[in-house]
């Protein structure tokens, strides 16, 4: 059974993550980000519509956002996961945006 990640757009510039799975905050890729200088060293959001396809939509560079226990450890299906809400620097074009929303309350219905 695959692990269901809860990967959505808070907002047209806010993109909750999650990692892979067996992460957690003394993981080295997750403490990389938490300790990363991203003016020197950016992170890329690339989103895939769905796994049915095989393109990749390039939504460019992202930052931690700036709010309090951004990195927060989870569970999901018995396996430790690192939750982290990411800030876009620029807005996620509209039609990308309605797309995911739509998806996701079809998904919650």
């Amino acid at each position: 059974k695959a692990t269901q990640y809860e990967d959505y757009f808070m907002s047209e510039k806010e993109f909750h993550w999650m990692s892979k799975h067996s992460r957690n905050l003394k993981s080295k890729d997750i403490t990389e980000f938490m300790n990363n200088d991203y003016g020197k060293r950016p992170v890329l959001l690339f989103v895939q519509k769905s796994n049915k396809e095989n393109d990749f939509y390039f939504l460019g560079r992202v930052h931690p956002a700036s709010i309090p226990n951004n990195f927060t450890e989870t569970t999901i299906d018995n396996k430790s996961v690192v939750s982290i809400q990411w800030t876009l620097e620029d807005e996620c074009p509209k039609d990308l945006y309605q797309y995911f929303n739509s998806n996701i309350q079809e998904a919650d219905t």
